[in-house]
Formats: structure tokens, C-alpha cells, sequence
């Protein structure tokens, strides 16, 4: 029984009504005491040990970078006193689109593939920025104020799934729609285009493809082929059928290049379906539709299919870690740029040429009988339904990152320089990253370097460690700013904002200015950790200060450049980019510089 939390105050927010239960916690009806806007405040109901709390932190903070019209906003997170984790979002009026369609119901091909190019394209705009959402569902497809499509809860699945079992009660909601290779723990974009075509062929025909236990129904995904639409639903197209199925392959790499391509594919198969048979469009040879479902597909190794148990029995059945990934062995057709930015802007989408659509489906593997591969599926149904639990071995971004900043004694030339000047070289306001001060380290000493001391590990750092008048400055994701003494290796302060710290801090006749994802840009006392001033701005900042006669130039999420004076934080000057700024200003000869996500680069001078 979860307590009902309805009168509390988690963060800013005080929760107003129950608004209902997920797979994941319960979702209440927030309040902003100060803003008095509502949002939707997501409790997570796990119970999380001490790095699972900090894996929380890590990994939700980096959802805050989305930001695209289909996905729901992520406004802030945190945990409460007792240790339960939340996240606070947009508020969806009109829920979720399950609650829209109820299990059972089909849907029209015209608005199947509105819903269809809506999720798509908020995948291939988190897929463009290197991240896997693995838990797409109809659950997490929000409808926004204008009934637009809301793709939610990126980040949710590692934190919720760390303390649970596979069962089928606690995995309805997430087993039938993972991809195989996600079962095995190897997911990849094209696993968000898998489990967007279960929910596509859903919408057809109204039952998903695989029905049964959890461990039944990984164990079709793996092996079985999923029943004929056309055979469910004599009104579906052929055409429509082979996009469907295609983006439904056992093997990532016979899906579409792309989940962009695979709507894309679907809006020209529902364009194809409507217009009439004519001598010039020769219909696309299927197999001819069965009223049996098909056999089994054959694996070519049966053992890579059966997951390995761990001894703690306790496992996850998907595990989200928005985080960078890394593609291994040869390339394949999902593979991602390594370059972020080279997706357009998520308001205006290209639209990808659809992949080819197979005139047949693939040949299959024969060498086994009948009755052996009807012995060896039962044989892994009884191993892993003996244990009662299916492992899933993610592979996870390591969130426990450690600063590995190593202290060495500077020279005096250099000591005097940042005495006078109280700067560090390489974070100064050209951000030129060259320190002529140094000369203990050469090239004809560095290859002797050894790792020093590290400091306790704390939120994962995303911040360039910064060090001035012998203390080391960094930001941390636990929200939080640290001063360390360089010598001593104590912590001399850290100061709590109101969230992430992703700004580098720049320090300057000893004051040290940094951003945070509570939107404001802050000024403290280099020595003591004092807040001298804060100036809020209309989103987050990931955008290092740099700071120039007096002036403080900063980027913001809110698309803005801002120019505050150092002294007080009063905003001298702004101006609206086409886009989120990421970047840290750089300014120079009566010139400032800055890069905007909306692909430009920016200079401003005096007239």
C-alpha cells in the first residue's frame, strides 16, 4: 500500500490531488508555491540504495537537454526527505493515449500515422543526441493542451526497475513491447522503432502480436514471427503489412535505417493504400495470408537467446541510461553520428527517405525438426521459469564518474600571476585553454605522470575543474558547487543550488560565477562560498560565464545571451538566439562570440 502523499511539499511543489498509478509510482496534481503553475509530479515507488540514488540524479539530469514540442518537459526532480525519488513535468490534461484508446480498440490509419510521426520524430531527435528511450509504450504517450502527441519518461526505467523482478503483473506494460535484442541487453535505437511498431500493429489490428507469460511472450519475441495482419485485419493493406513487419524484424539491422524512416515509410504505404490500382503500379508480391500462425523462427544459436540469471535473483526488465552510447563491433544502419549537432532543429524535421521494404520476408534457417525445436523451447521455459526471474545484462553508463583532478605544486611565476590576477589560464574570457605559466609539466616529463589523490565520489561532474589562488573549483550534478583546497585535498565549501551544475565556473578577482539548471546564474565568494547575487533567466544554463571589463556574458536554454554586471548581477544587455545556447561566450578585442543550437555562430560589437 504506497502512502498517499496528497498535502505534501515535494520541492517546489505542493501535491494537490492523485491523479493516478503508472508502472512506475504514483502521479499527483503539483502546485509551484511561488509560480502557482500545476505540473505533474511522478513518484517513483522503489525502494533505491545509496548509489541507486545517485545513478537517479545522474541519469534524469541529462533528460533535462531534451527539448522538442513531442516530448513532455521535464521540469525539475529530486528526492524527498524519506528517500523516495521524483520527477516533476508537464502537466497532460487529456492523459495518456491508452487511457485515449482502451486495450482492444483500432484505430484509423490516418490518425495511426499521426500518432506514428509524432513519437518518431521525438525519438529521432533524442536518437540524434545519442540517446535510447527503451521504454515506449502507450503508457508514456502523453497528449499535450491541442491533443499533440507527448513521448514521457525518459529516464524513468533504471531508477524504477532496479529493485524488481520480471513478472508478468509488474512487466504488462513493458515486455511486449522490447525488441529482442533489448531482452538479451544489447538495445540500441532500433529497439525504440521495434517497440513503436508493436505499438503501430496494436493500433491495426487491435491485440498486440505476442500474448502470454513475461517469459512466454520474450521468449516469441526471439523466436516467433508475428501473425499476419492482413490476417487480423483483411482491410490492411499490403503495403501498410510490409512497414509494419519490417520495423518488426528480428534482426536491428534489417529494420529501417531510421525510426524517422520507418513513419516516413507508413505515411507512403497509407498514401499507397488509397489511391486505386492502376497497369502502372503493380501491387508487392507477400506471401499468401494463413489462418495458422507461422512456426517459430529458428535462432542459429539457441543458447545466445537464454539469459543467464544472477545470484541475487533481483533484476531489471529494461534499464534506461540516457546517456552516450557507445556502437561496437562493425558499423550498422542505426548507428549514430558521433557529431550531435548534425541533426536539423527538432521544429523542423527532415524527412528521411524511407529503407527499401522487402518484396518477401527473409528465408528461414531449416537443420533442426520440429519436435527438437519444440524440446528446446520448452527446455529454456523450464530453466529460466524455474528461477522465475529473466535477466536482463545492460550494460550501463557508469554514473559514479570520480574528479580525478590532480593537484601539483605550481612555480612561483605562475603563483604570483594568479595572485594579481585571480584567474586561471584556459577558463579566461577568450577561453584560449593555454597556461605559459606552466613549466614543470613538458613534453619530456609528462610521459612520468601517476595518478595523485581523488576526491569522494559525488554527483557525476560535467564541469571542467577550475583552479585559482590554490583551490579547485567544480560543479557536480548533485547540484552542487565544490571548493577543494589543492593542497590539503580538504573540501573548503560547497554550495547548494537548485539543480544541476553543468556550467564550467570562471573565477575572477574572487568571485566565482557559474550557471545552474534552477535557471540562475550565481556569484560567489571565491573564498567562503557566500552567495554575493544571483540573476534568474528564463530556462537552464549549461553555458560557461566568461567574464570581461566587469561584464558577465552567459548562455541560457532560453535561447537568450545575456551580459550582467559582475558586481551587482543587473542584466545590461540581452539578445534572443534561434535557439537553446549551449555554448560558453568568448569575448575578445571589443568582440563577444557565441554558438546557438539553432546552428549559427554569433558576434557582437559596438557600433
Amino acid at each position: 500500500m504506497t502512502p498517499n502523499r496528497v498535502g505534501q511539499h515535494l520541492g517546489n511543489y505542493r501535491l494537490l490531488r492523485f491523479l493516478g498509478r503508472g508502472s512506475f509510482g504514483d502521479v499527483y496534481l503539483g502546485e509551484h508555491e511561488h509560480e502557482h503553475t500545476m505540473a505533474a509530479v511522478k513518484v517513483v515507488q522503489a525502494r533505491l540504495t545509496a548509489e541507486d540514488l545517485k545513478e537517479f540524479i545522474n541519469e534524469t539530469s541529462v533528460t533535462f537537454r531534451l527539448k522538442h514540442p513531442n516530448i513532455a518537459q521535464l521540469l525539475d526532480f529530486g528526492v524527498s526527505a524519506d528517500g523516495t525519488p521524483f520527477l516533476v513535468m508537464a502537466y497532460a490534461a487529456n492523459g495518456t493515449l491508452r487511457q485515449r484508446h482502451l486495450k482492444g480498440t483500432r484505430l484509423p490509419l490516418e490518425m495511426i500515422v499521426s500518432y506514428v510521426k509524432q513519437v518518431a520524430a521525438a525519438l529521432q531527435y533524442a536518437h540524434d543526441k545519442r540517446l535510447i528511450h527503451r521504454d515506449v509504450k502507450p503508457e508514456n504517450i502523453l497528449l499535450g493542451p491541442n491533443n499533440e502527441v507527448w513521448l514521457s519518461d525518459f529516464g524513468i526505467a533504471s531508477v524504477a526497475h532496479s529493485s524488481r523482478s520480471l513478472n508478468t503483473e509488474r512487466s504488462g506494460g513493458t515486455v511486449p513491447y522490447m525488441a529482442p535484442e533489448q531482452i538479451q541487453g544489447k538495445p540500441r535505437p532500433a529497439s525504440d522503432q521495434y517497440a513503436l511498431g508493436i505499438i503501430a500493429y496494436e493500433w491495426l489490428c487491435g491485440e498486440r502480436p505476442f500474448t502470454g507469460t513475461a517469459i512466454e511472450i520474450a521468449m516469441q519475441h526471439a523466436l516467433t514471427p508475428p501473425p499476419s495482419l492482413r490476417g487480423k485485419g483483411p482491410t490492411i493493406s499490403v503495403e501498410v503489412e510490409q512497414v509494419v513487419m519490417t520495423a518488426l524484424a528480428k534482426d536491428p539491422k534489417q529494420r529501417f535505417a531510421s525510426v524517422q524512416s520507418f513513419a516516413t515509410a507508413l505515411e507512403q504505404a497509407r498514401g499507397a493504400a488509397q489511391r486505386p490500382f492502376s497497369a502502372g503500379r503493380l501491387p508487392v508480391p507477400v506471401q499468401p495470408v494463413s489462418s495458422q500462425p507461422p512456426p517459430p523462427v529458428v535462432s542459429q544459436n539457441l543458447s545466445a537467446l537464454i539469459p543467464t540469471l544472477p545470484p541475487s535473483q533481483e533484476v531489471p526488465i529494461a534499464h534506461f541510461s540516457p546517456t552516450a552510447f557507445t556502437p561496437t563491433g562493425r558499423p550498422e544502419r542505426d548507428t549514430l553520428s558521433s557529431k550531435p549537432n548534425s541533426a536539423p532543429p527538432p521544429s523542423r524535421p527532415t524527412q528521411q527517405p524511407a529503407t527499401p521494404i522487402p518484396s518477401k520476408p527473409p528465408s528461414r534457417r531449416t537443420g533442426l525438426s520440429r519436435y527438437k525445436v519444440v524440446f528446446l523451447i520448452v527446455l529454456v521455459l523450464l530453466i529460466v521459469g524455474s528461477a522465475g526471474l529473466l535477466y536482463n545484462s545492460v550494460s550501463t553508463y557508469n554514473t559514479h564518474v570520480q574528479a580525478t583532478a590532480t593537484a601539483l605544486a605550481p612555480i612561483r611565476a605562475y603563483e604570483t600571476f594568479v595572485a594579481a590576477h585571480g584567474i586561471m589560464f584556459g577558463v579566461d574570457a577568450t577561453h584560449t585553454r593555454s597556461n605559459p605559466y606552466e613549466h614543470i609539466l613538458s613534453p619530456a616529463t609528462v610521459s612520468g605522470l601517476t595518478q595523485g589523490w581523488t576526491y569522494p565520489a559525488v554527483g557525476s561532474i560535467s564541469t571542467d575543474p577550475v583552479v585559482a589562488n590554490g583551490i579547485i573549483y567544480f560543479g557536480s550534478l548533485d547540484k552542487s558547487l565544490y571548493a577543494l583546497d589543492a593542497r590539503s585535498h580538504s573540501i573548503r565549501w560547497n554550495f547548494q543550488t537548485g539543480g544541476a551544475v553543468e556550467s564550467t565556473p570562471a573565477v575572477v578577482n574572487g568571485v566565482v560565477y557559474v550557471g545552474s539548471y534552477d535557471h540562475s546564474v550565481y556569484a560567489l565568494d571565491a573564498r567562503t562560498g557566500r552567495k554575493l547575487w544571483s540573476f534568474a533567466t528564463g530556462d537552464r544554463i549549461f553555458s560557461s560565464p566568461a567574464v570581461a571589463g566587469g561584464v558577465v556574458y552567459v548562455g541560457s536554454y532560453d535561447h537568450s545571451l545575456y551580459a550582467l554586471d559582475a558586481q551587482t548581477g543587473h542584466k545590461l544587455w540581452s539578445f534572443a538566439t534561434g535557439n537553446s545556447i549551449y555554448s560558453s561566450p568568448a569575448v575578445a578585442n571589443g568582440v563577444v562570440y557565441v554558438g546557438s543550437d539553432d546552428g549559427r555562430l554569433y558576434t557582437f560589437h559596438l557600433k
